[in-house]
């Protein structure tokens, strides 16, 4: 039987304005392109008992976190590979930790992903604990 959910795209679904609704097609400028992708994420891990890890690139914040307090067994990992963080991500997966079922480290500097999503050089010695 399936032990987890791994969703990988390339958009970064999470760098967006809160204040701004979905996207309709009367509004498609003012608007957050992402919104309804996110809500149906939220809804569909919600509902789920197992972990769920989604991996996107397209901004320069390489991170490993679980972007909402409210669903624990969702994920996100934001890719390294961009001009400021160079380097490639080692997941594992390990079905017995319910608090940390991913780790997430860099393939060449060996270091756990950071948990704080800056995209500042500067946050990238802000690592996770092992």
């Amino acid at each position: 039987s399936t032990k987890a959910i791994v969703l990988a795209f390339h958009a970064d679904i999470f760098y967006f304005d809160h204040e701004k609704p979905a996207c309709t097609l009367e509004n498609r400028s003012e608007c957050d392109g992402y919104k309804m992708i996110r809500d149906a994420i939220k809804i569909a891990a919600a509902q789920s008992n197992k972990p769920i890890l989604l991996i996107h690139g397209d901004t320069q914040a390489y991170c490993l976190n679980q972007p909402y307090y409210e669903i624990p067994n969702l994920w996100r990992l934001n890719a390294p590979g961009d001009y400021k963080y160079v380097d490639a991500a080692r997941i594992v997966f390990n079905p017995d930790n319910k608090s940390q079922p991913f780790t997430v480290t860099g393939v060449l500097d060996q270091k756990p992903a950071p948990v704080v999503c800056d995209d500042s050089l500067l946050s990238l010695s802000t690592h996770s604990p092992n």
